[in-house]
């Protein structure tokens, strides 16, 4: 009897402690959910974000151009806009004296380059070098927005044993709280051949799955913002474990799988938000287009 009783004790410890360890492994699954809720990038608000940045910061004659921003989220309100923050912080005029100078504009919450006359080194490749001068420890709850016009070429940015990769220098953006990578339009040479699809899908799972010091970004924080119906939207290049259609396809280019991706696309809301860019674009690459009545207008 006593063995039995013994048995029937050391029965109910097990099972009790196997309880608590599936509850710990619940626990533990629900804070990492948690984390990654607060650490997601609501795509209004950042399409708000992109419109405001570009509006302020876009090269006068168009073209290449990209700009890392350290957003004070805390900050922001509808009596309070990041284009007002950014004004007071890195006015436009101060970046694009820059621009004319054919240099990298480093200022208090910003790091912003158009493609250079004088240097062979692409334009987030730059402004990667001199990330490491934006950092600084009170800007640790800050999100990290890393913008360039269209997505880093596959034949230099995102090919891992090329001297001008940005793959080993864009982790450095994981030292904000948040972060987003976001680009307009696909890259496509100006002159013919075009990319082939599969290795434009290739080159974004490398920018989003590239290690370095055992880390990546996560395609989940690639995202792709562009106005296709004259307003911004952005779109999250991850679809599950595959890349986003509309993050590597050209215009009018179809889906090869057929498995077309169900990214929503919003219109930005105030709030946070503030005045969106309506200016069009001079670059050559693959634009789209929409009427107003007899005038036609360009846009990103």
């Amino acid at each position: 009897m006593a063995g039995l009783y013994w048995m029937a004790v050391m029965l109910t410890v097990l099972l009790s402690a196997g309880d608590s360890a599936d509850a710990m492994n619940r626990a533990s699954a629900m804070n990492l959910d948690a984390v990654n809720r607060a650490n997601s990038v609501d795509l209004e608000t950042l399409a708000s974000y992109v419109s405001q940045i570009k509006s302020m910061y876009i090269p006068e004659d168009g073209g290449m151009f990209s700009v890392a921003v350290s957003i004070p989220e805390e900050e922001i309100h509808p009596g309070n806009t990041l284009e007002t923050i950014l004004k007071l912080s890195d006015p436009a005029t101060e970046v694009k004296n820059k621009y004319r100078e054919d240099k990298v504009y480093v200022g208090k919450r910003v790091v912003a380059a158009k493609l250079p006359t004088s240097s062979d080194k692409h334009v987030e490749f730059l402004v990667l070098e001199k990330l490491k001068d934006l950092f600084k420890g009170e800007n640790k709850k800050d999100m990290l927005l890393f913008y360039v016009f269209a997505s880093p070429c596959p034949g230099i940015c995102l090919k891992t044993d090329h001297s001008r990769t940005i793959l080993n220098k864009i982790n450095i953006i994981r030292q904000w709280r948040r972060y987003a990578v976001v680009f307009s339009q696909v890259f496509q040479p100006n002159n013919p051949p075009t990319i082939p699809y599969e290795t434009r899908r290739e080159a974004l799972q490398l920018l989003g799955n590239h290690k370095v010091n055992n880390a990546k970004i996560g395609l989940d924080h690639v995202f792709r913002c562009w106005r296709p119906e004259g307003w911004m939207v952005c779109i999250s290049c991850a679809n599950g474990n595959r890349v986003a259609h509309k993050c590597i396809a050209y215009l009018g280019e179809s889906d090869p799988s057929k498995n077309q991706p169900s990214s929503q696309l919003k219109q930005p809301q105030q709030g946070k938000g503030g005045s969106s860019s309506q200016r069009g674009d001079s670059e050559g690459f693959i634009l789209a287009k929409r009427k107003h009545g007899n005038k036609s207008n360009i846009w990103r």
